[in-house]
């Protein structure tokens, strides 16, 4: 079967100048376009529901847990993080009021 294709696709490049075979090189081509939007969208339905999947063994495994998870941030972590912003912002409002002065590229 694949000596076939190849020998018909080798007859199809010696003639590629006739008209007869535009139509089968036309044909050929749409059909290979059709097959991999196909085999693409198969792939895409199926990582969609194996996704889903997982997100609801997800839901089912930790439903039976009814344990409240720790807390992922600290209080002393998050004052630490809000007085570096509160400088940040201190820092951008003191260049906005008082900006560097550039040369004039103009001149």
């Amino acid at each position: 079967m694949i000596t076939a294709i190849l020998n018909k696709v080798r007859e199809l490049y010696a003639e590629r100048n006739e008209p007869e075979t535009e139509r089968f090189a036309a044909l050929s081509y749409w059909r290979l376009v059709v097959v991999a939007g196909a085999l693409g969208l198969a792939g895409i339905v199926l990582y969609g529901v194996l996704e889903f999947n997982s997100v609801i063994a997800t839901m089912n495994a930790s439903s039976g847990d009814k344990t409240i998870p720790a807390t992922s941030l600290d209080r002393a972590a998050f004052e630490k993080t809000m007085q570096t912003v509160r400088k940040r912002k201190a820092d951008f409002e003191a260049l906005k009021s008082n900006p560097i002065p550039a040369a004039d590229p103009s001149r």
